[in-house]
């Protein structure tokens, strides 16, 4: 019969609040065990649900008789009116640990009234029902993923502002919990992306270089290319504005098959620091993003700015009916608000975050305003938490802080267990920090989840 416990915490060494199996007698219980099961809340087909709570129910029975299982009870009850707990379950003493987190409901069925005594059972012994409102899954231990090196270079040979994370262990999507460091002297804004079922066998971030040899033409007050060793291709075009006109700037480049986070990747002359431009992107098809208000920062970049999601705009024909898909090119429009800046092109990344329609794969977390990290600080987030915090070194011994200037908008990465999962990670100057992205900086990531699964361990 299995183990069961109310602890603390999902670990191994957490304190026990209530032991269902502390003697041999009830051991032997647990009848009517149920582990239920997650319920799904939207319609067959629907978009847009999401699994719901489940309930664990089995009767309970206490030894030492009617006084006894008084006693029992009363114990049950603290452990249970507790805001959450985590019921320990292994299906065998050898059984790998899993852990429902269960949360208060009402103890009504835990009275004494409802005691009952079943027939053939050892003296002595009592019984009660135990219906726990849980969690849709159960958690593993977590589990530790290698630590990697980011290149802050998006046509880096290695890590090219990602990586892919795979053996993926557990039976649904689970939040990761990772922490950077690196060392830019400033505080930085990241943007980090998780998408399942990319591999990186081809090139998984797409990056459409802007300047010499590049696929654009140019448009409306936009140069010819100019030589500069700090962008990702080695050179930029500009774009001057000679009024406070949306016009298309760029003219152009493809863009592939499927559903893109675009980010597009600025500097600007000094003189244009404070300026404020517009920025969207269109397709030949008409699909677009919406315009972004985009402040040129102090320092004048270089810098990452995304600007939105984007596909080609034209439905990709099932697969048995050989029809090629159609092209579909991409134009930048561009928009002095204020004053005459000049805006430089440098490259336009697309991070793939799912097909062309349906559901979006992938989980996009925008973080602005983290701390300098580097030397003796890291920067933390927990998509299991939802929180996030800072780590600084302090004679020797990690001291964690919480730092309230921390910015996170959008939906805490995953990991999707089966397949392949590309992590993108984009570090970029905070707005105010005076700094310029780096190509050659790199960035220290650890890595780790708690796995899903539906049931308990065999």
């Amino acid at each position: 019969m299995p183990i069961l416990r109310l602890t603390d915490a999902p670990s191994s060494s957490a304190n026990v609040l209530y032991d269902f199996n502390p003697s041999p007698d009830q051991f032997a219980g647990h009848e009517g065990l149920s582990w239920g099961a997650p319920e799904w809340t939207a319609a067959p087909g629907s978009v847009g649900g999401f699994d719901g709570p489940r309930t664990v129910a089995f009767n309970h029975y206490m030894s030492g008789g009617l006084i006894g299982a008084y006693s029992e009870l009363a114990d049950l009850a603290r452990a249970l009116l507790r805001p959450d707990a985590w019921l320990l379950v292994q299906v065998t003493s050898l059984s790998e640990p899993r852990w429902f987190h269960v949360w208060r409901s009402s103890p009504a069925e835990l009275t004494p009234e409802n005691l009952f005594v079943r027939s053939g059972m050892p003296a002595g012994l009592h019984g009660i029902n135990v219906s726990l409102t849980a969690d849709p899954y159960l958690y593993g231990e977590r589990v530790s993923l290698p630590s990697v090196t980011i290149d802050n270079d998006p046509t880096a040979a290695l890590h090219p502002m990602s990586c892919v994370l795979d053996s993926i262990v557990g039976d649904a999507p689970a939040p990761l919990r990772y922490g950077v460091a690196n060392s830019p002297g400033h505080s930085v804004d990241m943007v980090v992306a998780s998408t399942a079922g990319v591999d990186g066998s081809t090139p998984a971030l797409r990056v459409i270089d802007v300047g010499t040899g590049d696929e654009w033409t140019a448009q409306a007050d936009t140069g010819a290319p100019v030589a500069d060793a700090s962008m990702v291709g080695g050179s930029y075009r500009a774009t001057t504005f000679a009024d406070n006109a949306m016009q298309r700037r760029l003219l152009g480049a493809d863009i592939f098959t499927g559903r893109w986070l675009a980010v597009a990747r600025l500097a600007a002359s000094v003189a244009s620091v404070g300026l404020d431009v517009k920025i969207h992107l269109e397709t030949s098809a008409g699909a677009s993003t919406d315009d972004v208000t985009v402040q040129i920062p102090a320092g004048a970049g270089p810098w990452w700015q995304v600007l939105g999601e984007i596909d080609r705009g034209i439905p990709n024909a099932p697969t048995d009916t050989g029809v090629v898909d159609g092209s579909g090119t991409l134009q930048v429009y561009a928009q002095a608000v204020s004053g005459a800046p000049e805006l430089r092109w440098d490259c336009l990344l697309l991070v793939p975050i799912g097909p062309l329609s349906g559901e979006c794969v992938a989980h996009v977390m925008t973080e602005t305003n983290v701390v300098a990290v580097g030397g003796d600080v890291n920067a933390w987030t927990d998509g299991d938490a939802q929180t996030h915090w800072e780590v600084v070194s302090v004679s020797g011994t990690d001291v964690s802080t919480f730092d309230l200037g921390r910015v996170q908008s959008g939906s805490f990465p995953v990991v999707v267990p089966g397949v392949p999962n590309l992590l993108t990670l984009i570090v970029t100057p905070g707005a105010n920090s005076g700094g310029s992205d780096d190509i050659t900086m790199t960035t220290d990531l650890d890595l780790s989840y708690r796995p899903r699964f539906l049931w308990p361990a065999p």
